[in-house]
């Protein structure tokens, strides 16, 4: 599962996803920051959730890469605003695209793109593989998080998609509209 999350550059550790989204989430509160281009947020959000990794202790040497996963993940999964008021697109654009907004409620939707993608892609994900996606999705250290914790977790976005997933005959989980609903991604959800 980290695998494909990796191949489509969407993914970063739990831990660095939360440190840049918290970034992202105090440069929004300190004002002045839209419009911006895209890159140039994610750059700044970056740049402070390294700075408060350090002062925490906590390792990690691929901040470019998890920026630029998390720039990606934003843009997919419609969290960036654009000055119109329209989630910014996918594409060469997207980038340089001046960010007017950032969508609340984006960690949700952001982690609910993550699972639908992977119901997506991989095509044989059932509801027996909350443990999988729980660690794929959601690992931490064992003092941050249980794997109970991890599992409601899931669950709960399982349930946030519940209009959005069937199972089939054979259990495995299926979009209802098929690709055409991972590009709207989590634009309806709450």
């Amino acid at each position: 599962m980290i695998a494909c999350l990796k191949k489509a550059r969407i993914y970063s550790p739990k831990p660095v996803r939360d440190l840049i989204c918290a970034a992202l989430k105090l440069l929004v509160e300190q004002g002045h920051l839209f419009p911006l281009p895209a890159s140039q947020l994610i750059r700044r959000a970056r740049a402070e959730a390294e700075k408060n990794a350090k002062a925490a202790n906590i390792s990690f040497e691929y901040w470019p890469v998890a920026g630029e996963a998390m720039l990606e993940l934003l843009i997919s999964a419609g969290a960036l605003i654009d000055e119109q008021g329209a989630p910014i697109s996918s594409g060469f654009h997207a980038r340089g695209t001046s960010v007017g907004e950032l969508k609340k409620g984006f960690e949700n939707d952001c982690e609910l793109y993550l699972l639908k993608f992977l119901i997506s892609k991989t095509g044989d994900i059932t509801k027996h593989d909350r443990t999988s996606l729980a660690h794929a999705l959601f690992k931490v250290s064992r003092s941050e998080k249980t794997l109970d914790e991890m599992l409601d977790r899931v669950d709960e976005l399982f349930w946030m998609l519940q209009d959005e997933i069937v199972e089939d005959s054979d259990g495995r989980l299926q979009l209802k509209n098929g690709t055409e609903s991972l590009s709207k991604a989590v634009a309806a959800s709450p």
